[in-house]
């Protein structure tokens, strides 16, 4: 999102980590190039001691077709898979990686997974924590989370769902 990156307060000393397309343009939202991480598709690096492994995703639009989800592992071995942006396929769920935290879209709009199919993914995943999100931050762009949370109910009763605030943090 080029406007919440241009407004980001931390620039300076924040590591970024995208796609090669969406590295490319951070630059011209005032991020310094030591502070780029490209990690695309299929890729897997250490950034300040986290291992970040690319995820297959679907692309939402033609201008970002090197869209790509994260799984992010840290020292302790606690894991988080983040899908981003992405469209639904049976590719997506095949590539899914297992992880405890599982952060998923599920808006259903401009390509994005929908409630049912982010519910799909998660049961695929089987995280102790699926957490969705892209659903109340920007107009239009909405989607009911206890929606979610019902059907991950019946399609995966082990995974808890919990719904968190704006920037309320998550800590398991």
């Amino acid at each position: 999102d080029p406007e919440t990156v241009a407004a980001y307060r931390h620039k300076k000393t924040t590591t970024f980590v995208a796609p090669r397309l969406a590295a490319r343009k951070l630059g011209s939202f005032g991020i310094p190039k030591r502070n780029i991480r490209r990690i695309d598709s299929g890729e897997t690096a250490r950034v300040r001691g986290v291992t970040i492994s690319g995820i297959y995703a679907v692309p939402t639009s033609p201008d970002v077709v090197d869209t790509t989800g994260y799984r992010i592992e840290f020292e302790n071995g606690r894991s988080v898979y983040h899908t981003s942006d992405t469209g639904f396929s049976e590719l997506v769920v095949k590539a899914a990686p297992s992880a405890e935290v599982l952060l998923v879209c599920i808006n259903g709009k401009w390509g994005n997974l929908d409630v049912a199919q982010a519910a799909e993914l998660a049961a695929a995943v089987k995280p102790r924590f699926a957490i969705p999100n892209h659903y109340d931050i920007m107009r239009l762009n909405s989607a009911d989370p206890k929606e979610f949370k019902a059907l991950m109910a019946g399609k995966c009763p082990s995974t808890r769902v919990p719904i968190l605030s704006i920037l309320e943090p998550f800590v398991w």
